[in-house]
Formats: C-alpha cells, structure tokens, sequence
C-alpha cells in the first residue's frame, strides 16, 4: 500500500509522465494529509501547526507563519486548552521580523504578564517590546531611523 508521503512523490516523479495523472494523485495526498491532520488531538495539532509555523518562518514566509501561529491560539482557545507563554513570544518574534509592531507589542506584553519575571524569554521578550515600541514610535513620527540604520 503506497503512504500518503509516497503519493506526493509518486505525483512529481516520472513514473507519471502525464500531466493530467499527477494532479489527481497530488490532490489525494493533500485530501489524505489533511483528514490525518484532523484527526490529531488539539494539543498534538497545536504541536504539528507550530512545527509548520516554524518551517515557515525559516523560509521567510512570514505571515504565513502568523496565520499558523493564530490557528494554534484559536485551536486552543476553541478546546479550552492553556496557551503556553512561549507561543506568544514565538509570535512577537516573528511579528517583529514582519515588521508588525503593534502585534509584535501585543504579543511580547502577552507573554510578559503570562511567564513574569521568571519566564524563560523575560529579557528578549522585554528587548523585543522595546524595539517595537521604538520602531512604532519612529513610523509615528515620520521617521524610520531604526530600519534605515539597520538597528532593527
């Protein structure tokens, strides 16, 4: 029996050389992945969506990671699951990177008032409040003197 890793590949690979055969072959690997997925508890799903947001942010597709990390926080909201501090860090971060202050604020305050002073991002979630306070207040102002510089 062919796994639905072993479909994906089967649907690129020259063992199909049609076109029009590979496509349905690549739409059942993505069906059958899916409905996996699905069946995952929530807190293991949350496990496997951050893993993507992670995957993503490493390939640069920030705000796909964004909308991966704001599945997870609905996913655990929608299971009346804790959200952990650290995924607030996690999206500060990668908010900061998009360049979206005001949620990079958000969410590094988020964190801060869930892990406290004991957290284990306590400074870099207080360093990354400052800087997007900073860059929020230089586009405020008409100025973006902390990206020009590169000092953020």
């Amino acid at each position: 029996m062919l796994s639905v890793a072993g479909i994906g590949r089967l649907a690129f690979s020259s063992v199909w050389p049609v076109k029009w055969l590979r496509m349905p072959a690549l739409a059942l690997a993505t069906v059958a992945s899916t409905v996996t997925a699905q069946e995952l508890p929530p807190a293991i799903e949350a496990d496997r969506l951050r893993l993507v947001a992670d995957q993503q942010v490493l390939d640069n597709d920030l705000i796909g990671a964004l909308g991966n990390l704001d599945r997870i926080v609905a996913l655990l909201r929608a299971n009346s699951l804790d959200i952990p501090p650290d995924l607030w860090f996690r999206d500060a971060e990668v908010a900061l990177k998009a360049h979206l202050d005001d949620r990079a604020r958000e969410s590094a305050s988020r964190y801060l008032k869930s892990a406290g002073r004991n957290g284990e991002h306590y400074q870099a979630a207080l360093e990354l409040l400052v800087q997007a306070e900073t860059l929020s207040m230089g586009i405020e102002n008409g100025t973006l003197s902390g990206i020009e510089n590169g000092t953020l």
